[in-house]
């Protein structure tokens, strides 16, 4: 898992029917001690509702694809990063 920040939303009106009732959030890498986001956004799957500006836990690959809660694997999204958890502190020794 990384820790992301939420830069934006997503929409799409033509998807995958995997991917219908699921919101898209733009994320991108952040790091709690810079306080600041680096590397390129990408898209995640939110399956929690966070918002602009929130702080959030990503998994990624294979494990993004389980959280999706779909019974089998033919219905299964197409997904490699899923919005996991919404972060309320993060506490580190400096």
């Amino acid at each position: 898992m990384i820790i992301a920040k939420v830069m934006g939303s997503v929409v799409s009106t033509i998807k995958d029917s995997r991917l219908s009732g699921y919101k898209m959030a733009l994320v991108q890498q952040y790091s709690p001690l810079k306080e600041k986001v680096s590397g390129e956004p990408f898209v995640a799957v939110d399956i929690l509702g966070s918002g602009r500006g929130s702080i959030v836990c990503v998994a990624r690959g294979g494990a993004a694809r389980l959280l999706s809660n779909r019974a089998d694997a033919e219905s299964t999204p197409p997904v490699d990063a899923t919005i996991v958890a919404i972060l309320d502190d993060v506490d580190f020794a400096k």
